[in-house]
């Protein structure tokens, strides 16, 4: 899929990701992360995730530019949701233009409305293009993630 934009004042669109839209996420997401595009390897991770991540896809002309996803998970011990900005991706061509500050702006709103009270996410620490955008938009430095390999 080889789409070309060239983006004007008209708006884009937000909206949550249904089953429907996972070639298109699956698309978006080899972009992204690599991979191999696998469609049904998508459906089943959309399908397995929903209960506690949900995609939404950033939408200019009804083609897709980018995506968000956000999960929100019960705590034991907080009696508000943890929530975390999990994915975010907008194509080359769409950069610069609004659409990353408006995927994160409709995420957060979304997270609010389920009873969060604070967001979370995580960028590579050597991805300080991605880091000065989050801290453009109030995000702040909170701790160190560590991670384990599990054999």
């Amino acid at each position: 899929m080889d789409i070309h934009i060239k983006m004007t004042t008209e708006p884009f669109s937000i909206r949550e990701a249904t089953i429907e839209d996972c070639a298109t996420l699956a698309w978006l997401n080899q972009l992204f992360n690599g991979g191999d595009g696998d469609v049904e390897q998508m459906r089943r991770q959309i399908e397995a995730a929903r209960v506690v991540e949900r995609p939404f896809l950033a939408l200019f002309n009804q083609q897709p530019v980018g995506f968000a996803c956000l999960r929100l998970i019960p705590m034991v011990c907080d009696p508000h949701p943890y929530a975390e900005l999990t994915e975010l991706f907008v194509l080359d061509a769409a950069r610069r233009q609004g659409v990353g500050r408006a995927l994160v702006a409709h995420v957060e709103a979304v997270a609010r409305q389920a009873g969060a009270v604070r967001m979370g996410l995580m960028t590579g620490l050597d991805n300080l293009e991605a880091q000065a955008f989050y801290h453009a938009a109030g995000y702040t430095d909170d701790g160190l993630e560590m991670e384990k390999l599990l054999p």
